[in-house]
């Protein structure tokens, strides 16, 4: 399996870390058909070690394996910046997240999360307020049926009214659709509190043919938006335009210049910023 890795086209020159990776891992409350964990999912089942069952969704963080040495190495790194993400699942689904955001925080990191929106409890909004290194949502397209497609429903947050409630400083990050990536920028563009929008591409060590079409969509988008609209820097080898009164960047995380430190609930770490590859190398192929 390692030669998978080896063969991908990745931009290895990179970064020392700058930012840590808390990857929660369960079961998601989406079926985004890119998501990294699927991917991560038939590695480890062809290996034989299936990480279908493993959830720390409902475990208190004092039980994680390997969590405080993590945080301590990620101190000795010179990191402050951490962002509770998911490896297939969505942190805002953890059941003592209130309780983690504040740990992190008296430890001393700027804590952000990076979440798809869809998990609104009651107080949800409270708890969110309290992150001091921002908030990061999902969106993929406001139309329904093209939401669907991306992401297995059609049901969307208000995002009307979460947007505004979600502090000065909202990153949003897209994997562009082919059809109307320029509709969401604009809708975006009506609230004064996304700073930055992010076009992700969609990428894999396996089963690459299955995402060619995206991947030559994200090559053609990018040339189509060089035409239209002016590039105003550059961020971590990529271009960033100004779309619509908004800082717009292309990102191909296998080519970026970017790097992080990578915690995963069941207790594994990995210094390398490609997720699959990382936890593949620590756990899976040992």
């Amino acid at each position: 399996m390692l030669e998978i890795f080896a063969k991908s086209d990745k931009n290895r020159n990179r970064e020392l870390p700058s930012f840590a990776n808390i990857n929660l891992m369960g079961k998601c409350n989406l079926k985004c058909f890119f998501c990294i964990g699927n991917e991560l999912k038939q590695i480890s089942e062809k290996v034989g070690k299936s990480i279908s069952g493993i959830s720390q969704i409902g475990e208190h963080f004092s039980k994680w394996k390997n969590f405080l040495p993590f945080l301590n190495q990620t101190k000795e790194m010179g990191i402050k910046k951490l962002y509770l993400t998911g490896m297939n699942t969505d942190p805002a689904i953890y059941k003592f997240l209130p309780e983690l955001i504040d740990f992190l925080k008296n430890k001393g990191f700027k804590v952000g999360i990076r979440t798809n929106g869809y998990y609104r409890p009651e107080g949800i909004d409270k708890v969110l307020a309290s992150l001091n290194g921002g908030i990061s949502y999902s969106i993929h397209s406001f139309n329904s049926q093209i939401n669907k497609k991306i992401i297995g429903t059609e049901n969307m947050p208000d995002w009307t009214k979460i947007i505004p409630a979600s502090g000065e400083h909202v990153r949003i990050a897209t994997r562009y659709n082919r059809d109307d990536v320029l509709n969401t920028i604009k809708e975006l563009s009506k609230y004064p509190n996304v700073n930055y929008i992010q076009l992700r591409a969609i990428c894999a060590d396996t089963n690459k043919e299955i995402y060619a079409l995206d991947a030559k969509a994200f090559n053609d988008l990018k040339k189509e938006i060089s035409k239209k609209f002016s590039q105003v820097e550059t961020f971590k080898g990529y271009p960033v335009y100004n779309i619509y009164g908004k800082r717009v960047s292309f990102w191909d995380p296998l080519q970026v210049t970017v790097n992080s430190h990578n915690y995963f609930t069941d207790g594994t770490v990995s210094n390398s910023y490609f997720v699959t590859e990382g936890y593949s190398k620590e756990k899976l192929l040992k």
